[in-house]
């Protein structure tokens, strides 16, 4: 019971709490209400401190001065949420931060034997620079100089005295010194402590936006690059060849469009899970050359566009590596299209593959363009392209390769000359080679063929018809059974209990997340793998801990389909 009346009580003073920092808010613009709110709790704390200190002081050191300056600041910012009730937020803007510049410059001289002049100014500059850039859009270098005025107002004030400082005896001097120094500091705490917590929620709201962006995109983008993989398989089926050259024509000029999108897509997923520090590493076997032959194949069509060849060499490499594949095709795709993107028309980009004698694993990806030095500096820093015209380049590529290459433990490096060209060069140290027995590694250099499921049953549970038709080309002899939604895919669940189930994450009535975690609550479903094939790749994490056996992103790259399609459905020891 005395619970119950807690928790009623928090909820009231949390109801008071934000119906009275929203006064104003309701008839404002939405790029105003941040800062009315802002000014509403610092109206109230400092209107509410000056009268509570100031009276204070007033009856241990009666003075007319320090009554009217009291009175004055204290009704003044506390008469600020009153004019944000009605409506007049052009007017606080400015007499938040006016009557703030009086108060320090006012108090400042009378107080002047217990408040350090540097204390104000401190306070000053935190307000008027801090305060303004919390309720201001723009224009908020005009109170740097309001701000230089004020502080030359001061140091003025202590020369001539124009405002006499109170005469303090040594009983109240110590406490006016204490309070008046104690409430200075709070309030200069108040400020930064909101000013960090704007910036995090528009740091917040700016994640949400790339979250819910990218999903919106990766949507038309998998569907496009859905049915260019399978144009492309079925263009050999072609009986009229004069179809089948200008179907090959439509493929190589929508490919490299196409893979262009993905790749700014991943970038600023990327980027964005390096700042959350959602960045885990998968370690998995695969084959070295296969799996580059597969990333040069994919990025051919960007570099035939450019009279461009990527060609391929290695000595003394290990057939099989174990790292994070995931992180390491990150780093050669972005090596390789900042190769194509920035290198000479018609010049050849190589890239080697090598173990060093110390077994680190080594890529060299080389181009005849070139970085002047005043650039190579700062190439990997965030933005920063070596053509300010080229409207290709987003400048996060090399900053997001930087990052991965420091969480695999690695080292990049950089030559550029003019004759030589431009050489990066990647060290992995933490890069298991060797051949290893895994019956699930698979020739990335082949088209992915059709595998036999015999007897299988598989749940696709997706509104977006691309997963399924993507498991049906690879798939034979076995049983597909498709849901739209959550809840039509947990009833099917429970109906066929399939051996494997794939679902996208974004549908209607319950998310992917609710449904994988009503699965592993169920007695009957909690064994059956799901993999989760989603753009939501922000949920990777969330995926994992709910009891995901594995991650696909979209769009869907039928290789990464076909590996674990065989390494969850041929295992003799899969979960159920």
């Amino acid at each position: 019971m005395a619970s119950v009346m807690h928790n009623a009580i928090k909820t009231h003073i949390a109801g008071l709490y934000l119906n009275f920092i929203n006064i104003g808010t309701q008839s404002a613009p939405a790029e105003d209400k941040p800062a009315i709110r802002i000014i509403n709790i610092l109206g109230l704390l400092t209107g509410v401190m000056v009268l509570g200190i100031g009276l204070y002081f007033y009856s241990m050191l009666p003075s007319l001065a320090l009554l009217c300056g009291v009175i004055g600041e204290g009704t003044a910012f506390l008469f600020l949420i009153y004019l944000n009730h009605k409506g007049l937020s052009s007017i606080t803007k400015y007499a938040v931060l006016g009557i703030h510049c009086v108060g320090a410059i006012y108090f400042g001289a009378l107080l002047g034997t217990v408040l350090p002049t540097t204390l104000m100014e401190a306070f000053l500059f935190v307000f008027l620079i801090g305060g303004s850039s919390l309720i201001f859009r723009k224009n908020r270098d005009k109170w740097l100089m309001v701000l230089i005025g004020a502080v030359i107002l001061m140091e003025v004030n202590s020369y001539y005295q124009v405002i006499r400082p109170l005469p303090l005896n040594p009983v109240n001097y110590y406490t006016f010194r204490w309070w008046s120094n104690g409430g200075t500091l709070f309030l200069i705490i108040a400020v930064i402590w909101l000013l960090v917590d704007a910036i995090k929620g528009h740091d917040n709201a700016r994640r949400k936006f790339l979250a819910d962006t990218c999903h919106e995109l990766r949507t038309p983008v998998n569907a496009v690059f859905q049915s260019v993989q399978q144009a492309q398989r079925h263009l050999n089926n072609i009986e009229n060849k004069k179809d089948a050259v200008v179907l090959e024509q439509y493929i190589k000029s929508t490919r490299p469009a196409v893979l262009n999108a993905i790749q700014i897509l991943n970038s600023v997923i990327e980027m964005s899970k390096i700042e959350n520090g959602k960045y885990p590493v998968n370690k998995t076997d695969f084959l070295v050359v296969p799996w580059a032959s597969s990333i040069m194949d994919m990025l051919a069509p960007l570099a035939e566009n450019q009279h461009q060849q990527i060609k391929l060499t290695y000595r003394q490499i290990a057939p099989v590596i174990c790292t994070d594949r995931l992180m390491v095709s990150q780093i050669l795709i972005n090596l390789l299209a900042n190769a194509i993107k920035y290198g000479e028309k018609d010049a050849d980009i190589t890239l080697s593959l090598s173990n060093s004698p110390e077994g680190w694993f080594c890529m060299e990806v080389h181009n005849k363009g070139y970085i002047p030095e005043a650039l190579q500096a700062g190439l990997f820093e965030r933005y920063l392209t070596t053509n300010e015209n080229n409207n290709d380049g987003s400048g996060i590529g090399l900053d997001i390769v930087r990052n991965i290459i420091t969480r695999l433990n690695g080292q990049i490096s950089l030559k550029s000359n003019p004759v030589f060209g431009t050489s990066f060069r990647v060290l992995l140290k933490d890069v298991k080679s060797e051949m290893m027995d895994n019956a699930t590694l698979i020739d990335d250099e082949q088209q992915p063929a059709s595998h036999s499921f015999s007897g299988k049953r598989i749940l696709i549970i997706d509104d977006d018809l691309s997963t399924f038709n993507s498991v049906k080309i690879l798939t034979r002899d076995c049983s597909l059974i498709q849901a739209e939604d959550g809840e039509e895919g947990l009833m099917k669940a429970r109906t066929f209990h399939p051996d494997l189930i794939l679902m996208d994450h974004k549908m209607s009535k319950i998310t992917g997340l609710e449904v994988l975690r009503h699965i592993r609550k169920d007695d009957v479903l909690k064994e059956i793998p799901v993999v989760l094939v989603s753009g939501e790749v922000f949920f990777r994490d969330e995926f994992f801990k709910a009891g995901a056996n594995s991650f696909l992103s979209k769009p869907l790259e039928h290789q990464q389909l076909v590996s674990v399609l065989l390494d969850i459905l041929h295992k003799p020891s899969a979960m159920h």
